[in-house]
């Protein structure tokens, strides 16, 4: 999306033909309209503010910041003395009689109560589909270029999108755990406590990075597979939920120590962790499976050095033997 923080600098020398040919240039029907206008000054206007409302989906507040490439290929269409800057109209009323005007002519409507209600639904779809929180802006942006609806200011648009965001987490979590039984939940918690003798608990275990191959490790990561099965994790119902919304609270709990996991709400931390458990299933096997093979590799390796240094050694005491 290309809101007004990419909007082109002040002081653009390398402003393409090309973005100029796109973004800044007024069809036959878009000259008439801004030539109503009195005054030359507020037909720049018009026409800057009627490119940007198409191009970006909200008004240009500050005329200061247009280039002076835009700024003259605007006048050049409208057949207009070149400027080198663009002030703000001296009444206000004017500014709000070109912004409606502007809005009739592009067919756009304001951002309001009913626009409001309208894009918070549209966003919980999307985040009951599994769509993330940091995708969440953007499908709120692109919502209301589709209704062609104005956009408001990015801190209304990203408060709007953080709510949504937030109850419709709190929803995916409480479905999750739902799905849960009694016996998986307290399961799920006691993975959070360290038992006698460790230093760690077994949560903070399976989160472990693998070692260096060796038989001892490969053993670990078995027994941790065989544990996994014990609790029942191939029993935990994820069906409904994306894949990608389910490495996503996987993540989550790679970022928690047990601790802070203890402190979530008891549906939010089972969905989180039975989301984990479920990742851990397949990355915990896969590392078993792939120490394996490192240190089958390995031992080939050293077998296959031993048995060279070996033969060159009995070559050289049969060349010995022979020159005597």
């Amino acid at each position: 999306h290309r809101d007004l923080h990419s909007f082109p600098t002040r002081r653009s020398s390398d402003l393409a033909e090309e973005d100029l040919a796109r973004n800044w240039t007024l069809s036959p029907a878009d000259r008439i309209e801004a030539l109503r206008c009195r005054g030359d000054d507020s037909r720049r206007r018009f026409a800057i503010q009627l490119c940007v409302l198409r191009q970006y989906g909200r008004f240009l507040g500050e005329y200061g910041a247009v280039p002076v490439r835009i700024l003259n290929h605007i006048s050049r269409q409208l057949r207009l003395a070149p400027v080198l800057s663009l002030e703000r109209p001296g009444r206000p009323a004017t500014e709000t009689e070109q912004q409606q005007r502007l809005r009739d002519y592009l067919r756009f409507q304001t951002f309001d109560e009913p626009a409001r209600i309208h894009l918070e639904d549209q966003l919980s779809i999307q985040v009951a589909q599994g769509v993330l929180p940091a995708q969440l802006f953007q499908c709120a942006v692109d919502s209301l270029r589709f209704s062609r609806t104005i956009l408001p200011p990015p801190a209304t648009l990203e408060r709007i999108v953080s709510s949504v965001a937030a109850s419709g987490r709190q929803d995916i979590l409480r479905r999750i755990a739902g799905r849960l039984t009694p016996v998986q939940r307290a399961a799920i918690d006691d993975l959070l406590l360290v038992g006698e003798g460790d230093s760690r608990s077994t949560l903070f275990q399976l989160k472990e990075y693998p070692p260096e191959a060796c038989p001892a490790a490969i053993l670990t990561y078995v027994e941790r597979s065989f544990l996994l099965s014990s609790l029942g994790v191939s029993q935990i119902d994820l069906s409904g939920f994306s894949t990608q919304l389910v490495d996503h609270l996987s993540q989550l709990v790679r970022k928690h120590d047990a601790q802070a996991l203890k402190r979530f709400a008891s549906d939010s931390r089972h969905a989180m962790l039975a989301c984990f458990l479920a990742d851990a299933q397949k990355t915990i096997l896969d590392h078993a499976i792939g120490m394996h093979d490192q240190f089958l590799t390995t031992l080939c390796r050293r077998s296959r050095n031993s048995f060279e240094e070996r033969h060159r050694d009995f070559r050289r005491r049969a060349k010995r033997r022979s020159e005597e």
